[in-house]
């Protein structure tokens, strides 16, 4: 079989020019970073727990509960816009304007928030007008 035979087999082969040990030690280097970058420990599954609670009690009207469990996230997690958008939202919801603001500006400023952007257009046109 010649190489492109061998592809098309289901056998990888290294790139054209590749020698010796250099490609599969390559590779092996690859696999372990994305096992690394990509691997969710107990405190990432702890955040998703928390995330997913707060969502859920959003989409339940509890309000007190979702700030709570996005408040969990958030120490699990300080660099989490979801969860400072979450924190944000319930904060809302609750007649707490002024923290609202607080838990998105936080969240806008890591910048990875569209959500947390819109919320706080809305939450902005509900304060009271001077």
């Amino acid at each position: 079989m010649r190489g492109g035979e061998k592809e098309a087999a289901g056998e990888r082969q290294p790139p054209e020019g590749a020698k010796g040990a250099a490609f599969p030690a390559f590779s092996s280097l690859c696999s372990a970073m994305l096992r690394t970058h990509f691997e969710v420990g107990p405190a990432k599954m702890a955040f998703n727990a928390h995330a997913r609670t707060g969502d859920e009690a959003m989409e339940g009207g509890d309000a007190e509960g979702a700030l709570a469990a996005y408040d969990e996230a958030a120490r699990l997690d300080p660099k989490s816009a979801e969860a400072h958008t979450g924190r944000g939202g319930a904060l809302h919801r609750l007649g707490r304007d002024r923290e609202a603001l607080a838990a998105l500006d936080a969240a806008v400023g890591l910048g990875r928030s569209h959500d947390a952007l819109l919320l706080r257009g809305a939450v902005h046109a509900a304060l009271p007008q001077p």
